[in-house]
């Protein structure tokens, strides 16, 4: 399940998303629903587009998506929403509702106002906004049917009842958004199947949320910029999950790199090594490029880190040539080979990146700018920029 690319999306990486403010919230224990169930209220702190709408009009098929502006899957899913709307017309009813923007974003009516604003074509619908110190929705809505990843959807039918919930951008899902969707809008969706998605989906976010909550102490230690701390606790995380070895390596590496660049090289070598024969064996070469990043990355890699770097980057993308992986394989082949001063290579690789953009949903148009806007700034000479 795609859950981070809903934001480090929640596997080895996903997706990210716990902080301490956000569990707070939901401490008063909210009351639980699911599939067939009435939803909570629909009472935000502010409309941000369009008229408000509470109760949700009776007779009408609804899909409420809950989003972060800083997300970017949840910016993939609001290409998704827009062209939902546009299909479904006035038959479909749908509210974007902007929900723990503290977390990274600023959370201000005028700050996501502003944000969607400046994106006509991603928000063909309905927005709202969470009060981001009480966070009602949060706490009633995505707490309250077991949901915490963004974006997450519900599809209301007719009868004003919950009849879909997920990541509506997850292909991997046991009921597609899209054919939920469509059956709602027939009012023939089939609430067994709805049922057991939600059942799986909960299940993994309640993983997430205890994964999160025993690698808190490394994650905090990486975030205030403390290596020896962040080190030791991986060493503690392992030392009593002895299968977190994989989920703790890239923090393990980075925090390494900025001690001890040899030993770090060296760590790395031994992580791959150790998947032979292992369950992540045939995943090996992906992880080579994971690991490359990582040693791309850091602001002081030496000639030979780099050398390292690009070798790992390269088994990558031979492994993940194309689509969103391929994409990001060549991204971060043409930030390293601009930091190795490598310009027409650099070049090459950004603009390799740019062509698989075509098709790649999950790339965004703000993604796809940014990618562009780097390209330009690889191709400017130094003696064509201004003092």
């Amino acid at each position: 399940m795609r859950l981070s690319h809903a934001c480090r999306w929640l596997v080895v990486s996903l997706f990210l998303f716990v902080t301490l403010p956000a569990l707070a919230a939901t401490a008063t224990g909210p009351q639980r629903f699911g599939i067939g169930d009435a939803p909570p209220a629909l009472e935000p702190l502010a409309w941000i587009k369009d008229k408000p709408m509470q109760p949700l009009a009776p007779g009408q098929v609804h899909v409420v998506n809950f989003f972060a502006t800083w997300c970017g899957a949840s910016r993939e899913s609001m290409t998704l929403m827009s062209r939902m709307a546009r299909e479904h017309g006035p038959a479909l009813t749908i509210v974007g509702v902007n929900v723990r923007e503290s977390e990274r974003g600023t959370a201000t009516i005028d700050a996501v106002s502003r944000f969607v604003t400046e994106r006509p074509e991603s928000f063909a619908y309905s927005v709202a906004m969470d009060a981001p110190e009480t966070t009602p929705l949060f706490t009633h809505w995505m707490r309250g049917a077991g949901m915490y990843a963004i974006p997450t959807a519900f599809i209301i039918g007719r009868d004003g009842r919950v009849a879909w919930i997920g990541i509506a951008i997850d292909d991997g899902n046991s009921y597609p958004f899209e054919q939920a969707l469509a059956d709602a809008l027939r009012d023939g969706v089939d609430l067994d199947r709805s049922r057991k998605l939600h059942a799986e989906t909960s299940a993994q976010i309640a993983e997430y949320l205890r994964d999160r909550e025993i690698l808190a102490d490394m994650d905090a230690a990486q975030v205030r910029g403390d290596h020896a701390a962040t080190l030791a606790a991986a060493d503690a995380v392992i030392a009593a999950h002895p299968d977190y070895r994989l989920r703790t390596a890239y923090t393990r590496l980075g925090a390494m790199l900025h001690l001890d660049e040899a030993d770090a090289l060296a760590f790395a070598e031994q992580e791959l090594d150790a998947l032979k024969g292992g369950e992540f064996e045939d995943r090996a070469e992906v992880i080579a490029g994971s690991l490359g990043s990582v040693i791309a990355r850091h602001p002081k890699a030496s000639p030979h880190a780099q050398a390292v770097a690009m070798s790992y980057l390269q088994r990558g993308l031979r492994a993940d040539p194309a689509g969103y992986g391929g994409v990001l394989n060549w991204l971060n082949i043409a930030a390293l080979e601009h930091a190795r001063g490598n310009r027409p290579q650099a070049i090459e690789a950004q603009t390799q990146a740019l062509r698989l953009t075509d098709g790649v949903r999950q790339i965004t148009p703000d993604m796809r700018a940014s990618i562009e806007k780097k390209l330009e700034t690889y191709r400017a000479r130094p003696e064509d920029s201004v003092d």
